[in-house]
């Protein structure tokens, strides 16, 4: 069952990246861009307000629709119990895709409705994911993304379409033999060099997608190929262009200390420890072990062992968010810090946790190499 939910949780992220797909210019795209950024600054109540008027004002905008569902189901998250996002997401998909089938029969020349349709009915797939019905949400976002990628085979010249393709390849090339043979089922062929030369285009040259994918490849260069260097220029990126979001500061701060940039790490983790009292309950969750993680890293490169584990046990202690990639680094640290102070046996446990954790993160690497050797701080 691990794998299967490994492989099903693969086609509902790519689902919901290409929400925020788009083609050529359409009439409303301006105000649906102040939408999405309200949603990327953590504005949810006005990005809905904002798209709710769009889809109102431009009923033919071929992003509109899916987008505004997607912004109510992320508002619901922060302020609704977890059934009634389900609700809420349920009820607008089965509005949404009876629009998007009659727009397909109004314009059947126009590919992009059909890249909405597509990923309207994949996005189905997260509903029954929350509710553990497994063949109907590997149904959904089968049928959905099969849909996606026709049309990227057809309109070679829709960058943004890299972005779904690249990001299934990258991950199947880093998998086992299910997920690499699931991606075979999509005619995609499983690598992490063309995966990630895919999303690099995206984040590059696309319309709408570039967010995500500067979002998504500075995630990569950071927890899975050890290589904040590169990270650094796409998460600057992201906070340049929206200076409100927690989460886009936060890779920004990691690239900073992990290349030695103290200084700025010191001020970006002010930052996010004063906007965090600010977030929405559900980030404030999420985000808990993130900032503590952050803090123990801080201290540890400052050589204060003491707060460093302090931060370290407060960010594992309270990790809520559904990815765990920043988990894994704080149970390495830990590690290291015990490691430090002789506590051996204890420092081979939190090595094995991180191991156990099966993310792709280097991280696991890292933890591999301590469990033959203990730790040694390099002065």
């Amino acid at each position: 069952m691990k794998y299967q939910i490994r492989i099903i949780s693969l086609w509902i992220v790519i689902i919901q990246q290409v929400i925020n797909i788009g083609f050529a210019a359409e009439p409303g795209d301006s105000l649906i861009w102040t939408g999405i950024k309200a949603w990327y600054n953590y504005d949810t109540g006005e990005s809905v307000a904002i798209l709710d008027s769009a889809r109102q004002l431009f009923p033919e905008n071929p992003t509109v629709h899916l987008v505004y569902a997607a912004a109510r189901y992320q508002h619901s998250q922060a302020v609704d119990p977890v059934a009634e996002n389900y609700r809420i997401l349920s009820n607008d998909l089965a509005e949404v895709i009876p629009i998007y089938e009659q727009l397909i029969e109004q314009y059947p020349q126009k590919a992009v409705y059909r890249l909405y349709y597509g990923s309207a009915i994949g996005l189905k797939a997260r509903i029954h994911l929350g509710r553990k019905e497994w063949i109907r949400t590997l149904w959904h976002a089968y049928k959905g993304f099969s849909i996606i990628r026709r049309v990227a085979d057809e309109n070679s010249d829709f960058i943004d379409a890299q972005l779904p393709i690249g990001l299934v390849e990258y991950y199947a090339g880093l998998s086992g033999g299910l997920v690499k043979f699931g991606a075979g089922l999509f005619g995609l062929e499983p690598s992490i060099e063309t995966g990630r030369a895919a999303i690099l285009r995206a984040a590059a040259d696309g319309d709408f997608s570039w967010m995500e994918a500067n979002g998504i490849i500075s995630y990569l260069y950071l927890y899975i190929e050890n290589k904040p260097h590169l990270a650094f220029q796409y998460a600057e990126r992201l906070v340049n262009a929206f200076p409100g979001n927690w989460y886009y500061r936060q890779l920004l701060t990691h690239c900073q200390l992990t290349t030695g940039d103290l200084e700025s790490g010191f001020e970006s983790l002010q930052w996010l420890s004063d906007q965090y009292t600010a977030l929405p309950a559900m980030h404030k969750t999420t985000f808990f072990g993130y900032l503590h993680y952050e803090w123990a890293f801080y201290h540890f490169l400052q050589g204060d062992y003491s707060a460093a584990l302090e931060s370290a046990n407060l960010a594992i202690e309270h990790y809520d968010a559904e990815l765990d990639a920043v988990l894994a680094n704080a149970l390495l640290l830990k590690g290291q810090l015990l490691d430090i102070d002789g506590n051996r046996a204890e420092a081979v446990q939190l090595y094995q946790q991180v191991i156990d954790l099966d993310n792709f993160c280097y991280a696991i690497k890292m933890a591999d190499t301590n469990l033959n050797s203990p730790y040694q701080v390099v002065k």
